[in-house]
């Protein structure tokens, strides 16, 4: 009885081996019909999703026609009394806006032009302020608009106080005033 147990372990073994193929096999399949069943579905869903669309654009643009001449039949106002004044407030509003812009842009333009002092390697150097970059040393005297954001290194005051008029640090609101 003993003989028997090794030939039918490798039975066994071999009858497990072969289901596990099967069932990985069988798993793939079943893999690959699903994947054929979704991209048919969407396929279908895709079909009849464009041909509900396509009518109801169509039915939609024959109920907006209808509507609007059922709406010009009915309404006293005429289309271009509403459009008129309309199109007039908003090319009134939008001239407005490009001439703030261009007084900013010439604002700008002034404010950039500026001469200042700065100090590269130990000497002053007198350039523009739209040519002022990170790092520079901006060297600025008493009664001086500041021409960028800074850090404040040093004054020529006694106690190191600074005086700065609160208006300047708001850029804002000089930009803004009109």
């Amino acid at each position: 009885m003993l003989s028997s147990v090794p030939p039918i372990a490798i039975a066994g073994a071999i009858v497990s081996k072969l289901m596990t193929g099967l069932s990985t096999r069988m798993q793939a399949n079943y893999s690959d019909a699903g994947n054929v069943v979704e991209q048919t579905l969407g396929a279908i869903r895709t079909v009849v999703s464009f041909h509900i669309w396509r009518n109801n654009f169509t039915e939609s643009k024959q109920r907006h026609h209808t509507s609007y001449m059922l709406w010009s039949l009915i309404t006293p106002v005429n289309p271009a009394n509403t459009w008129g004044p309309l199109i007039f407030i908003f090319a009134v509003s939008a001239t407005k806006e490009a001439w703030d812009d261009y007084n900013r842009y010439i604002s700008d333009k002034q404010v950039n032009a500026k001469e200042v002092w700065i100090v590269k390697n130990g000497t002053r150097k007198h350039i523009q302020a739209q040519d002022i970059r990170v790092g520079n040393i901006v060297w600025i005297r008493e009664n001086e608009e500041v021409p960028c954001d800074l850090v404040l290194l040093g004054t020529s005051e006694p106690q190191g106080i600074c005086h700065v008029e609160a208006l300047f640090l708001l850029l804002e609101q000089l930009l803004h005033s009109s």
